[in-house]
């Protein structure tokens, strides 16, 4: 079991990734991810309800199957002439 920190939803969040065959991958090194890559997946959101807000409130994050990972591109490197 893997936790890892991501962004989802515009809001900086901790997930335990629960996909066996992705975190054997990982370690075996035939996949990696970085900052920037986007990873497409099935997760599960626990939520519990405040009375006081009247709203659920997102406590817990679990990604059961990661189906893909999109490299974020190349910064290719620009050459300003100072002028």
């Amino acid at each position: 079991m893997l936790i890892t920190i991501f962004h989802y939803d515009g809001k900086k969040i901790s997930a335990r990734i629960e996909d066996e065959n992705f975190y054997k991958k990982l370690l075996n090194r035939q996949i990696q991810f970085m900052n920037g890559d986007i990873l497409i997946v099935d997760q599960e959101i626990d939520q519990v309800f405040n009375e006081i807000a009247n709203t659920y409130e997102n406590k817990k994050y679990i990604i059961k199957l990661v189906r893909d990972i999109k490299q974020h591109p190349k910064q290719f490197r620009l050459n300003f002439k100072d002028e």
